[in-house]
């Protein structure tokens, strides 16, 4: 067993010591990097623009929620009920809307609409939504309640 062993190692060390053995040890990762560096590049060049700007609609029943209503990649449109922002919803004109409730003071909740199945609010929308409702109130005492120190 012991000379099989020795037979291994010996073969091996010759195999590694090959020049080929080494170049082709280092160029083998270096043109796989290359290789997705160029299908990324293709990728991009050749996708159409996507339109990353989100409609978001807004039925506000408390009266709040009117300041800074362009939050970067997150349009958000103000509607006077909640049937002429569902119907937006459905035509197209709008990504999704949220409901502010006449109590939301109280109850500390929005109901959100959408046509997309969604687990939960993604992060960018949660936090455009909160940071513009936020900016429109003026009490502290509110601002503590959504979690958010003034």
């Amino acid at each position: 067993m012991n000379k099989v062993f020795l037979l291994f190692r010996h073969e091996f060390i010759q195999a590694i010591k090959k020049t080929g053995y080494i170049i082709l040890t280092l160029a083998i990762p270096v043109l796989a990097l290359i290789i997705i560096g160029v299908v990324q590049l293709f990728t991009t060049l050749f996708e159409p623009a996507v339109d990353e700007s989100t409609r978001v609609g807004y039925v506000d029943q408390v009266g709040n929620f009117n300041a800074y209503l362009d939050q970067g990649l997150i349009q958000l449109y103000p509607y006077q009920s909640e049937d002429s922002a569902n119907a937006a919803l459905v035509e197209g004109e709008i990504d999704e809307f949220f409901l502010i409730p006449s109590d939301f003071s109280s109850l500390v909740s929005i109901e959100r609409y959408t046509m997309a199945r969604e687990i939960e609010t993604p992060m960018a929308k949660r936090y455009a939504i909160k940071f513009s409702y936020c900016l429109g109130m003026n009490s502290s005492r509110q601002l503590k309640k959504l979690g958010i120190s003034s």
